[in-house]
């Protein structure tokens, strides 16, 4: 073997160890006391997968001795680190003080979302593999997204090609945990981190597979209706993450959409849906209103002060016929999806309330002994809005503090019970390598 052959050879070998080890130093920083304790699930979990690909693509060169066998495996090697790095780099946002703070309060909220719905699966089929709870980063879009199984994400190239490929996304998809973004611009606005509820709904539909069982129930419920594909297929997905978000965040996520909605008063009095074949991905912006008031009314909210902050500029709108579906959709949706009572905010409703007396009436913050449940202080944070002469930034900040500081030390409860063996059933290596490196390929 020539000696430029034998250092290229070494070079591969060094490469393909740098990230075993790598993923050594960030389990142990996920152990009790660790800065990543509550992560320790997600980066096992990731850990775990990122290992299996790095022996698929040493398993896939086996020691072959030539220039492009050595080069391929480099590029395969590349391509996992691509994987990783897109996980490591939102990791790595919480060492920062004032980001990390925001991302662990984001962290704790989607947690309250997605925990009690995984608690009950478990308890429901305890031998079934689930994934691993949702990991928030910050994003330059404008809007909260979620990458689930069926998610989209655009990335920069890599030196592997694999990012160029169209196949990323669905490399993403297939790890163990799924990723919920929240644009920049939400730093440091508390009742922001509300929006995550419906992007953990996209997730919830996506892990647990219920988006089979919601759709034949909405078409069902809708059979009469000129618009039941829209409810059941091509509005599906927003559907049923506005109504989980409902039921896990309470009118202030209703406050939210009425402030994010982007149509104007005269878009919404002529557009409708379908349009010719073309049916959006929600429904239009008035019909959703009500789909979401209705949810709440529903749930036991009145919701009437959303509703006339609405109506004072959006009095009219194209779909009008069409309002008495949502009284079909809601009922239907929450039988067929079967969400668990704990998620229920109504069961927050008085934590919010007291919370919003302790920070914003009496200007104190919370005792770091109370416990209160995530979405109860986001709830509170909302009202904010709302309270003439209140200083909401500061009571934001307190709130925040809060959820941080409050959460018990060490992991996460369960996370010690996980499946431990390297071939634990949720591992999709070979899925995951089939798609992953059919994006990689070697310069003409």
């Amino acid at each position: 073997m020539s000696e430029l052959l034998e250092r290229r050879l070494q070079d591969l070998q060094e490469q393909l160890a740098t990230l075993p080890s790598e993923l050594q130093h960030w389990e142990a920083l996920s152990e009790p006391n660790g800065p990543y304790e509550k992560h320790h699930s997600q980066i096992v979990a990731l850990a775990r997968q990122m290992r299996a690909l790095n022996d698929k693509v040493t398993s896939a060169w086996n020691n072959a001795g030539d220039f492009a066998a050595i080069q391929k495996a480099q590029l395969n090697c590349a391509a996992v680190h691509t994987v990783w790095n897109f996980f490591r780099e939102k990791l790595v946002l919480r060492a920062d003080r004032r980001l990390g703070d925001y991302l662990r309060a984001a962290d704790a909220y989607v947690w309250s979302c997605y925990e009690p719905v995984l608690a009950n699966r478990r308890a429901a089929n305890p031998g079934q593999p689930f994934r691993e709870p949702p990991l928030v980063t910050f994003d330059t879009e404008q809007s909260p997204w979620a990458l689930s199984r069926q998610g989209m994400y655009v990335l920069d190239g890599d030196r592997s090609g694999v990012t160029k490929s169209g196949l990323f996304e669905q490399t993403l998809s297939a790890m163990p945990i799924a990723l919920v973004g929240i644009p920049w611009t939400s730093t440091g606005r508390l009742p922001h981190l509300v929006t995550l509820a419906h992007e953990s709904g996209h997730v919830v539909e996506s892990d647990f597979e219920l988006a089979a069982v919601v759709e034949l129930a909405l078409a069902r419920a809708t059979a009469a209706s000129a618009l039941c594909e829209g409810w059941s297929h091509h509005w599906r997905k927003e559907v049923f993450a506005d109504l989980f978000a409902c039921y896990v965040a309470g009118p202030a996520f209703v406050w939210a959409l009425a402030d994010s909605i982007p149509d104007s008063p005269d878009v919404v009095k002529t557009r409708k849906r379908p349009s010719g074949s073309n049916w959006g991905k929600y429904p239009p912006a008035t019909l959703r209103m009500h789909l979401n008031l209705c949810a709440l009314r529903h749930l036991g909210y009145p919701g009437t002060e959303i509703s006339a902050y609405w109506q004072a500029e959006y009095a009219e709108h194209a779909m009008a016929e069409f309002e008495s579906d949502v009284e079909l959709v809601v009922p239907a949706f929450y039988e067929a999806a079967g969400l668990p009572p704990t998620l229920n905010y109504q069961n927050l409703v008085q934590d919010e309330r007291r919370a919003l007396r302790v920070a914003v009436e009496l200007n104190n913050d919370l005792p770091v002994t109370a416990r209160y449940d995530p979405r109860a202080l986001v709830g509170a944070a909302s009202q904010l809005r709302r309270v003439k002469g209140a200083d909401a930034e500061a009571a934001w900040t307190r709130l925040q503090n809060h959820i941080v500081s409050s959460r018990p030390a060490g992991q996460l409860a369960g996370e010690r019970d996980r499946p431990v063996d390297g071939h634990a059933p949720w591992l999709r290596t070979d899925e995951i390598g089939d798609i992953l490196f059919s994006g990689v390929g070697l310069d003409e």
